[in-house]
């Protein structure tokens, strides 16, 4: 039997945790407030203003670039190479895509069609936050001290 300390015994678990549970509150807040928006959109039908339409288009335009960026570009590269050897990752525009939605979603709140967009844009944004924090939650390099 092993006398190294397990789990909360481990010196700087309550930090870790402490840690996990901000990068699980960044990741979730804004899905929590699309599906408020959701929720007010059932019970009653807002008209979107229009600058909440335009930032909601340039939102679902980031998070589609960052999506090709991500994960389309590899599969082509791979499609076309047979082999993921010599691939260069180019970022695309981190956390913009999440601002963007959390932006829309403020100015369209209880606008159905436009908080199941930005829901969908969300998942489509792998550059966002909500992305963000599954890589911290995942990733324990990441969060060690």
């Amino acid at each position: 039997m092993s006398s190294e300390p397990r789990g909360s015994d481990r010196p700087g678990a309550g930090a870790r945790r402490a840690r996990k549970c901000l990068w699980l509150a960044v990741g979730v807040s804004p899905y929590a407030l699309l599906l408020a928006s959701v929720v007010v959109g059932l019970q009653r039908s807002v008209a979107p203003p229009v600058g909440g339409v335009v930032v909601a288009a340039l939102a679902l335009m980031v998070g589609g670039l960052n999506f090709y960026l991500s994960v389309v570009r590899w599969l082509l590269f791979r499609l076309r190479h047979g082999t993921v050897d010599g691939y260069k990752h180019v970022s695309g525009f981190p956390a913009v895509g999440t601002f963007l939605v959390t932006v829309a979603a403020l100015l369209d709140f209880g606008s159905l069609p436009f908080a199941l967009l930005g829901l969908a844009t969300l998942a489509l944004d792998t550059g966002g936050l909500p992305w963000f924090a599954v890589a911290m939650w995942r990733d324990a390099s990441l969060r060690e001290s």
